[in-house]
């Protein structure tokens, strides 16, 4: 340990155990939050950017009562509107699919259970001809997206895992 910086180094890297310890702190402080994670995120962000509640609902096109409700429990950040989970999404500068699994509207399970869409997908993404793929809903899926499908989903098992072990730990 370096006693006039207080940086550790490790394999090369400086500070790397002090670096975990805040990051999990942190995150064990924004689980902890009052309104649960999402809203811890959106104060720590909002107070990093010395800005008051009517800031941040104003960035967030939403009330200072809304975002006091959502603070102190009386709405559930589980059931926030996807426009909301949007602007979240830009003030916060992560996807709002992000949002939408520490709000908890998406869940780990939501990524286990192979549907019939899974397995049409499976089937459809080695069909040649790059043909938009209809589905019966009347919309277009080309081959290309098709092709990204698994890996999109793949990403966000992953991301939704971490947000359950993190959730389990607070």
């Amino acid at each position: 340990m370096d006693k006039q910086t207080g940086t550790t180094e490790s394999n090369g890297r400086i500070g790397t155990k002090a670096c975990n310890k805040q990051v999990h702190e942190r995150w064990k402080r924004l689980y902890a939050a009052a309104g649960g994670p999402l809203v811890g995120w959106l104060f720590e962000e909002a107070s990093n950017r010395s800005w008051d509640i009517a800031d941040l609902a104003r960035e967030l096109r939403v009330t200072v009562g809304y975002l006091a409700q959502l603070q102190a429990g009386i709405r559930d950040c589980a059931n926030i509107s996807h426009d909301f989970a949007a602007a979240c999404a830009v003030f916060l500068q992560v996807p709002a699919v992000v949002v939408l699994i520490v709000a908890g509207q998406l869940k780990l399970i939501d990524f286990v259970c192979a549907t019939d869409f899974d397995r049409w997908v499976e089937a459809t993404v080695g069909h040649e001809g790059g043909e938009p793929v209809h589905l019966t809903c009347g919309a277009q899926i080309g081959a290309e997206e098709l092709r990204l499908v698994p890996h999109m989903v793949k990403a966000l098992s992953a991301a939704a895992s971490v947000h359950e072990t993190r959730a389990r730990a607070a």
